[in-house]
């Protein structure tokens, strides 16, 4: 099969660096309070700020008279509302930069046959799915404008992982279009600790959703403890259920903590294995680098609950799970190339 060329690989890389802005500046709206300033949602008009003073002040009255303006924000200033609108219309405005992205080069590179078949479907999906991610956008902020200036937080969950599956998508078919590679199999004990290291990856990043959501950072400030005891004692003092893992600021802290730990020795053990196998140099160096950003993530999420969730470390931190997501790619397509005749010595 013949190599894409290197443009398709690099506009495809470069629409993954995109998504990846977009959620990094997703995380600032919410770190900001900025993802309640905008009250209404205009697709095509919505992409130009406001022009003039009057409607400035349009929008400022219309963000007053929100929940968010009514119970939260009663005596904020002009200045610092411009602010944090001028923060969610740049995040707004970056989602419709990408759609452009995305459409324009691939319409040319259809039209051209430069684009495999496989790929412009992939492409397409990846536009119908950000489509659905604005609507879920709105949807999530729609949630904070009525009654509570709170948005979801398992709206905002599922905002922030459509949003990775994006940049997943993108930056692996980007690496399909730059290196050609062919699947080989596995064995069936290095597979097993593939895919659970994707599982736990996905619901430690679900996890971290729920506590940007419900702001459970702010719950305990010590590490490795949480309250001064390595389980909350609320568990001991009260049945806990099963949702409360989901609801309560808590269970959620604790699950994200416990799953953070869950995929440190995931990393390490794919670490392990891939060091016992016949695999190339930079399949060892990915493994490698995979526990390491997986510990840098794990001492900022530590840093960011101690210091009380400054902006700064807690955008740091989101910005490093999104490295963490890179690092697993690279390593598992680098694992099944047809270079990596990947015969682990452990048996199954």
């Amino acid at each position: 099969m013949s190599r894409p060329p290197r443009s398709v690989g690099l506009w495809l890389l470069s629409s993954s660096i995109l998504v990846l802005g977009m959620i990094v500046l997703g995380g600032l709206t919410r770190l900001t309070r900025s993802g309640l300033s905008i009250t209404t949602w205009d697709p095509i008009l919505g992409a130009l700020p406001p022009m003039g003073d009057a409607a400035w002040h349009e929008v400022f009255d219309r963000y007053l008279a929100s929940p968010e303006g009514q119970l939260r924000a009663y005596d904020m200033d002009f200045d610092a509302f411009r602010h944090i609108y001028l923060v969610e219309w740049a995040h707004r405005l970056l989602g419709r930069v990408i759609a452009v992205w995305l459409l324009l080069p691939m319409t040319f590179f259809a039209i051209k046959r430069r684009i495999a078949r496989t790929t412009l479907v992939r492409v397409l999906g990846v536009m119908v799915l950000g489509g659905a991610q604005g609507v879920l956008g709105w949807y999530m902020v729609k949630s904070g404008l009525v009654d509570v200036p709170h948005v979801s937080p398992y709206r905002l969950t599922a905002h922030f992982l459509v949003g990775v599956l994006l940049f997943a998508v993108l930056f692996s078919s980007a690496l399909d279009a730059l290196t050609q590679t062919a699947p080989t199999p596995s064995s069936v004990s290095l597979t097993a600790v593939k895919l659970t290291s994707v599982v736990v990856l996905t619901l430690t990043l679900t996890w971290g959703g729920l506590m940007a959501g419900h702001h459970a950072g702010l719950v305990f400030s010590d590490f490795p403890t949480m309250g001064g005891d390595l389980v909350p004692v609320q568990f001991h003092t009260r049945p806990f259920l099963l949702r409360d893992l989901v609801a309560d600021l808590v269970g959620v802290h604790f699950m994200h903590r416990l799953l953070a730990l869950f995929l440190l020795f995931c990393a390490v053990a794919l670490l392990a294995m891939v060091l016992r196998s016949t695999v190339s140099r930079r399949a060892r160096a990915f493994a490698a680098l995979l526990v390491f950003v997986v510990l840098v993530q794990g001492t900022l999420g530590a840093l960011t609950v101690m210091r009380h969730v400054p902006i700064a470390l807690a955008s740091l931190h989101q910005g490093t799970a999104m490295l963490v997501v890179a690092v697993l790619v690279l390593l598992l397509r680098e694992l099944r190339s047809s270079r990596n005749m990947v015969q682990s010595t452990i048996t199954p």
